[in-house]
């Protein structure tokens, strides 16, 4: 079952579909690569922009997760209000 993930980069957010189910053993180590992006990856990100960023992302999850994630498209946005 793939399983969708909202990651925000720079103030832009996607919505990513990762391959396989993530347990809480995965979540933690998605969570401690966004977390050291700064100071472990700082060579590799700093020039990248928002969307290259994004694609950085992918392949260091396939790389060191082997989880493919890939950006999928909301197909419909809704808001309301009881007010």
């Amino acid at each position: 079952m793939d399983e969708v993930i909202i990651v925000s980069i720079n103030n832009e957010t996607f919505l990513m579909v990762a391959d396989k189910i993530l347990n809480r053993d995965i979540k933690i180590e998605l969570e401690s690569i966004c977390e050291s992006v700064d100071e472990d990856y700082a060579e590799e990100v700093n020039e990248l922009d928002t969307f290259q960023l994004c694609k950085w992302f992918e392949n260091k999850v396939q790389k060191e997760l082997a989880i493919t994630l890939k950006p999928v498209g909301i197909g419909l946005e809704l808001s309301f209000s009881n007010v």
